[in-house]
């Protein structure tokens, strides 16, 4: 009523939204690591995905993570960050045999990542020789540096022990000679033109017969090798040889048969005989006197067939021919 005034003011302060930063050790992880989530720009910090700020933890997937930040004055903002899982690579150790034979190689590879690396000094996809039962581990790191790693177990077997037994020296042109003596039996034999069961002495000279055995248990093979030496059988002295006559008769012959040696001088001989598989079967020495020299042979005790008889003295070898029916 009267018409007087007055007045007042106040001041009001805004305050700027703090900047708030959600941070984190590592945006891309492998299954199974961790991280740290930490918020900055503000004082106080909450996260939802019951993270707590600065604190390690194991996320399970891949997922967004919001932080909320106070400053001093109370003012609020936020901040996301995604922080992404990926899954371990599935690696898988091969081998090309699981199982092989002493001496053989063996190839390890890995699959289902990028690259590999393996233990034991192992070289991814390079063949190795190993002696006894191994397992070997890769590691396999894929193109987001997530590792995993596999195993596999190669063992190895044993060869089989395999003999040969020595071969008699034959003549050239001595009949066909089986081949036997390998051990463990069921192997084949060959030579360098290819296998053979029968050995037929028509080139004189060292000729090697080699016996293969294969194991049909583990399916290793092992081999033994033997020379057969085929003489040419000729005089040594062809001067004396001419002086120095041999016969066999009755030949064919039965139960017995006659060796004559004629001789221009005292000397010894040693007569030998063989069957028609090259197996030594007599061996006597007899001392010759200038002449003829007569020796009868009982032959009852020798199965029928083709034997060769060699009389050998220090300057001539002989071979005979000899059929027993």
């Amino acid at each position: 009523a009267n018409g007087c005034i007055n007045d007042d003011s106040i001041e009001v302060m805004v305050n700027q939204l703090p900047a708030v930063i959600a941070n984190a050790t590592s945006t891309a992880l492998c299954d199974g690591d961790s991280v740290t989530l930490s918020g900055s720009g503000a004082d106080v910090y909450s996260w939802d995905n019951n993270v707590v700020n600065e604190e390690i933890f194991m996320p399970v997937t891949t997922n967004t993570y919001t932080v909320t930040g106070t400053d001093v004055n109370g003012c609020v903002n936020t901040d996301e960050i995604i922080v992404i899982v990926n899954p371990l690579p599935v690696v898988i150790a091969n081998a090309s045999s699981n199982v092989i034979c002493d001496g053989d190689e063996v190839t390890l590879t890995g699959t289902g990542a990028n690259t590999y690396t393996w233990d034991n000094g192992v070289t991814d996809g390079i063949p190795l020789k190993i002696n006894a039962l191994t397992t070997f581990t890769v590691t396999g790191t894929d193109v987001n540096g997530c590792v995993n790693t596999d195993e596999v177990e190669v063992d190895v077997n044993q060869l089989p022990v395999v003999t040969l037994e020595d071969f008699n020296m034959i003549c050239v042109g001595h009949p066909k000679l089986e081949l036997t003596g390998g051990k463990p039996t069921g192997g084949f034999y060959s030579i360098t033109t290819g296998i053979i069961t029968h050995f037929e002495p028509t080139v004189a000279g060292d000729h090697t017969i080699t016996y293969e055995y294969m194991d049909v248990t583990t399916g290793c093979t092992n081999i033994a090798s033997k020379d057969i030496v085929v003489d040419p059988c000729t005089g040594i002295a062809n001067a004396k040889f001419s002086k120095l006559e041999v016969k066999v008769y009755p030949n064919p012959a039965a139960n017995y048969f006659n060796l004559e040696i004629n001789t221009p001088e005292n000397e010894v001989a040693e007569i030998l005989i063989f069957n028609s598989n090259g197996k030594l079967i007599s061996n006597e020495k007899l001392s010759l006197e200038p002449g003829v020299n007569k020796v009868a042979f009982n032959s009852t005790q020798y199965a029928r067939g083709i034997y060769i008889m060699r009389v050998l003295t220090k300057t001539n070898v002989i071979n005979q021919r000899i059929v027993l029916n």
